[in-house]
Formats: structure tokens, C-alpha cells, sequence
């Protein structure tokens, strides 16, 4: 009798067992739910196992891979770049690749014709950047490129936010801003106006972590396989990706920490 309730027990915990796949927020949490659905149903069917999607925020994430609760997670590039480097038990399984490219870089700029011609030129100067999470210590990213030049965030005399990279551009163009910090497609549609002043390095794209405390390195590895075998465009467009494609860990190691 306590053998059958023993394996009663064991079918009822395997049942309502699930991958919890914690997905960082970018948008409204129901249209993230509704793209990413697509996913949910995909992975769940070839692992069979349940896989459920929850839209989290950073800090929210951060501590669900500290406490164990959290097996996955889909994060941007500098929120994986801080739990990669932080966490051991974090492992890159496989990025998103967009448009034929699975990375991209970030670019700071000044005004063509304007007082700026070299990066050293920023130093006093007013420096813009789209959005206050560029200048804090969880984005490492401007401070890596910066530090490729010898500068850091006190190099500038004022640094302005100005809610989207889009305002980067034209706050510099119009010369509210000495330079700022934007992507390079952003950059590349401006060139008549702005120079190039440095480039970051190659910035990893969207990526797909998993917490070797919660989910074991072996289903790692089977989801890995099973996300970079994926071609269906029902399931990837909706978040806009073309296909998935290896991540490692060097990737992010370049960007850690600089002073």
C-alpha cells in the first residue's frame, strides 16, 4: 500500500512539474505572452513536459535564478551580460539571430562639422543617451566602449536622458548634446550628419539562458538542440527572429566590469 501511494505521489509531483521560462520585459506583459506562446507550445511538445512562460522584470529575474525558481529565461543583451558573469550557475544556450545577424554593435557619436573630432573630445562635454538604464551599473556595455578609450561616465560634464536613441540623434544634430551612445543601424541611417567616434564591441544579441541549479546541463543541452533545429516561422516571427544559433560565454566575459 505505501509503495502505490509512494508512486501515486511520485506521477502527481511529475505531472505539475514545468519549466518556469521567465522572459524580461520589453513590452506589455499579454502581447509578450501572445508572441512568445507560439514557443511555449513548441518546447512543451518536444519535451513533453509543461513549459511556462512568465514576463518578469529584471531585478524579478535576477532573483529568481539566485533562489532556484526560475529554470530559464530570455533576456537582453545587458541583463545577460550581469547574470552571466555574476551567476556560475547561469549558462548562454542559444541566441536570437535577426536579419542574418546574431549580434550587433553600438556606436558613439558627435555632430559631422561640429567641435568633436575625437572620442577624447567628449571629455567636458554633455553626453546623451536614450534611456536611464544605459548609465547604470547593471549596463555594462557603454561603460566597456568608453573604457576602450580611457573615459567613464565622469569624463562628461553633464549626462542627459533622452528617452529613445531616436532623441540621441537628434539631440546631438541639434547640438543639445556633444555626442551619445546608439546603435550602429541607427548610426549608419545618420551618417550624413554624425561621425563615428568609437564602436563597441560585438554585442550578443537577445539570448536563452538556463539555471543549472533549477534544470540539469543534460536538459539544457536537449533544449538547446531543439530551439536551434527550429524553422517554423509562426513560431519566430511573432519574436522576430529568424532562427536560433549557439551563445557562449566568452561573449559576455568581454564586457564585464571596466573601471
Amino acid at each position: 500500500m505505501k509503495k502505490i501511494i509512494l508512486v501515486l505521489l511520485f506521477l502527481a509531483i511529475s505531472l505539475n512539474a514545468k519549466i518556469i521560462f521567465a522572459l524580461i520585459s520589453v513590452e506589455d506583459k499579454e502581447i509578450m505572452i501572445n508572441k512568445f506562446s507560439p514557443l511555449a507550445n513548441y518546447l512543451s511538445q518536444e519535451l513533453k513536459e509543461k513549459v511556462e512562460f512568465k514576463v518578469k522584470s529584471y531585478k524579478e529575474i535576477e532573483k529568481g535564478l539566485l533562489d532556484g525558481k526560475c529554470s530559464m529565461a530570455y533576456l537582453s543583451p545587458p541583463g545577460a551580460i550581469n547574470l552571466i558573469m555574476q551567476n556560475r550557475a547561469v549558462l548562454p544556450i542559444v541566441k536570437v539571430k535577426r536579419k542574418g545577424k546574431s549580434s550587433y554593435r553600438a556606436v558613439i557619436v558627435a555632430k559631422k562639422g561640429g567641435d568633436v573630432k575625437k572620442i577624447k573630445g567628449l571629455t567636458g562635454k554633455i553626453f546623451a543617451f536614450g534611456d536611464k538604464f544605459s548609465t547604470s551599473k547593471k549596463n555594462p556595455i557603454p561603460i566597456a566602449t568608453l573604457a576602450k578609450s580611457g573615459l567613464s561616465m565622469e569624463s562628461f560634464k553633464k549626462v542627459i536622458h533622452t528617452g529613445s536613441q531616436s532623441n540621441v540623434v537628434r539631440a546631438v544634430i541639434s547640438g543639445k548634446a556633444d555626442g551619445g551612445f546608439i546603435r550602429e543601424e541607427l548610426y549608419q541611417r545618420n551618417q550624413e550628419e554624425l561621425i563615428a567616434l568609437q564602436y563597441s564591441d560585438k554585442i550578443p544579441e537577445f539570448v536563452i539562458i538556463a539555471n543549472l541549479k533549477k534544470i540539469s546541463r543534460e536538459k539544457s543541452m536537449k533544449i538547446k538542440k531543439i530551439l536551434l533545429k527550429l524553422k517554423d516561422k509562426k513560431i519566430l516571427t511573432p519574436i522576430k527572429a529568424t532562427n536560433f544559433v549557439r551563445a557562449f560565454k566568452s561573449e559576455y566575459q568581454k564586457f564585464a566590469y571596466q573601471k
